[in-house]
């Protein structure tokens, strides 16, 4: 983020149910803590660098940022998990409901797949380099299912991918992809947000 990830308790944490008063705290532990350790350096680059970050404004404005985001994802660089106030970011949370709600559709549609194909029931198996939510039937099997792409197989079994998980999967690769985009203009939009409100404190 290219901004001081400190707290009042060392964890890049703020405590939600009192942001102002958590972001206050941190704002000044912060301080202290580099504050005396600007006295025990020699360099007046490293004095300087260290005043700049301990700014009481500059740790406030941090923390407040801190405070919208999952900080370990954002460490991670996790764009699609690291937003986490569904006040300020709406389009994120409303995409990544919809690609939940696209991965629990898929799943819902496995009974109804066994019961035509007639086994007692079934599940997704993923192979590298072949593809996602295939189900498996018995090699030996000659007939299957009406709409029942094959896309892969052993001596044992065949995978297939059926009509309804295709479109299934098409409608989740759409959601992903508004998801992703969603992530992406709530990332530049807090970076713009924060030079408007905070370019000062933090140059």
């Amino acid at each position: 983020l290219g901004l001081p990830l400190v707290t009042s308790n060392g964890t890049g944490r703020i405590d939600s149910s009192n942001t102002e008063t958590a972001a206050a705290a941190a704002a000044a532990g912060a301080t202290m803590d580099l504050c005396i350790l600007a006295t025990q350096v020699t360099s007046r680059l490293l004095v300087t660098l260290l005043a700049a970050a301990g700014n009481p404004a500059a740790v406030a404005a941090a923390n407040e940022v801190l405070s919208w985001l999952n900080v370990q994802a954002a460490t991670k660089n996790e764009h699609l998990t690291m937003f986490k106030s569904k006040e300020r970011f709406p389009q994120v949370f409303d995409w990544t409901e919809e690609v939940s709600a696209a991965e629990l559709h898929l799943q819902n549609l496995l009974p109804k797949l066994a019961a035509v194909a007639g086994v007692p029931s079934l599940s997704y198996v993923s192979i590298q380099n072949q593809g996602n939510y295939m189900v498996e039937l018995p090699a030996s099997r000659m007939e299957v299912p009406q709409g029942w792409g094959k896309v892969c197989g052993t001596k044992q079994v065949c995978r297939y991918h059926p009509l309804e998980v295709k479109e299934g999967m098409a409608a989740l690769a759409r959601a992903q992809e508004h998801l992703a985009a969603a992530t992406t203009v709530a990332w530049q939009q807090l970076l713009a947000d924060f030079s408007a409100q905070h370019h000062a404190a933090c140059r």
